[in-house]
């Protein structure tokens, strides 16, 4: 019984000391890409494409992503921006054949001149690549859970590097002249979502 009692007392004791009201401060951790994105691979015939869970090629410094064919890398980097800032993932998934990836995305928070625009989680993207006869295709699906219109810029920027050819046929070693056109904008006019 004793015991009990300085069991009771005790908790009396410390909870009393414990009851202090802290002021209410606002804890806000603001909506940014992910620092690990997984590797993805599809395969359809000759071709295979290595990306990552967002769908893009090469986006994450080191990787050996791209899309292939016949053994040969033909596209050494492709990503999709929002408003010049990558996409936070929502989910991923490769379908079991390996033909398909589809990726559900949403918006950052995104700020201009330090003030909040445009809350995270927003705009709903799902990107679709899957590959067909020797080629890559991509199906972008947009969808605007906002109350009202966004004015969202969308860039998809992609490029070659030179080591993306193989080594036995010196014709295909040549250096290129063709040059990356710089990021590509599709802009659709506000409320058209």
């Amino acid at each position: 019984m004793h015991t009990a009692l300085s069991l009771k007392l005790l908790r009396q004791e410390s909870t009393g000391a414990l009851i202090e009201e802290a002021p209410e401060a606002p804890f806000f951790i603001p909506g940014t890409g992910s620092s690990t994105r997984p590797r993805r691979t599809l395969k359809h015939g000759d071709c295979f494409v290595v990306l990552d869970s967002h769908a893009d090629v090469g986006a994450a410094p080191g990787a050996a992503d791209g899309i292939f064919f016949h053994d040969t890398r033909y596209l050494s980097h492709l990503e999709m921006l929002l408003d010049g800032q990558q996409p936070l993932l929502l989910g991923s998934n490769v379908r079991d054949d390996n033909s398909i990836l589809t990726v559900d995305l949403t918006n950052p928070d995104i700020y201009l001149d330090q003030t909040l625009i445009l809350p995270k989680d927003v705009l709903h993207v799902v990107r679709t690549l899957f590959l067909w006869r020797g080629a890559v295709y991509q199906r972008l699906r947009m969808q605007n859970h906002g109350e009202g219109s966004l004015d969202v810029k969308l860039s998809l920027t992609f490029g070659a590097a030179p080591r993306s050819r193989p080594l036995s046929n010196p014709m295909i070693n040549a250096p290129s002249r063709t040059r990356s056109p710089g990021p590509i904008v599709i802009g659709t006019p506000p409320g058209s979502f």
